[in-house]
């Protein structure tokens, strides 16, 4: 946060600024947002934050088909006027899901119970074997047979 302040208070005319949310949390957020809302400069932002992007941007430059293409305006604007990300979106989503509450239920205490079934011993029984196999060397070594 000290590096991002101090870097602001420096004059600048171009601010690169990659995944700059990333260490961030929700006050400091803001705190860049209102900062980079103001900058009179350009800034150039690499982020995977979708909702700091549609806060700050005000140019979309996306990369499709191994091309720059740009778009004049916010997020929620690149959005509807991207074709190939909105066919893209469509492809991965659900077919026939309209909603997160028509999405299946999933009983997790049943599928912690059936985890539990398939457990085949791991952990609690390799001290066991250990022991065995240290007790038939010992034997062997002693001439126990």
């Amino acid at each position: 946060r000290l590096s991002l302040c101090c870097m602001m208070l420096e004059p600048a005319n171009l601010l690169i600024l990659d995944e700059p949310t990333n260490h961030l949390d929700i006050p400091a957020k803001e705190m860049l947002e209102e900062a980079l809302q103001h900058f009179d400069g350009s800034v150039l932002v690499v982020s995977h934050d979708r909702y700091f992007i549609s806060r700050v941007a005000t140019t979309i430059v996306a990369v499709e088909n191994k091309k720059l293409v740009k778009y004049q305006g916010d997020y929620k604007f690149y959005m509807d006027k991207s074709k190939a990300l909105k066919e893209k979106l469509d492809a991965r989503s659900v077919k026939g899901v309209d909603r997160i509450g028509s999405a299946p239920l999933v009983d997790i205490e049943e599928l912690q119970r059936v985890a539990k079934k398939k457990s085949f011993g791991g952990a609690k029984t390799a001290n066991q074997v250990t022991r065995k196999n240290k007790g038939i060397k010992n034997a062997k070594r002693n001439g126990i047979q």
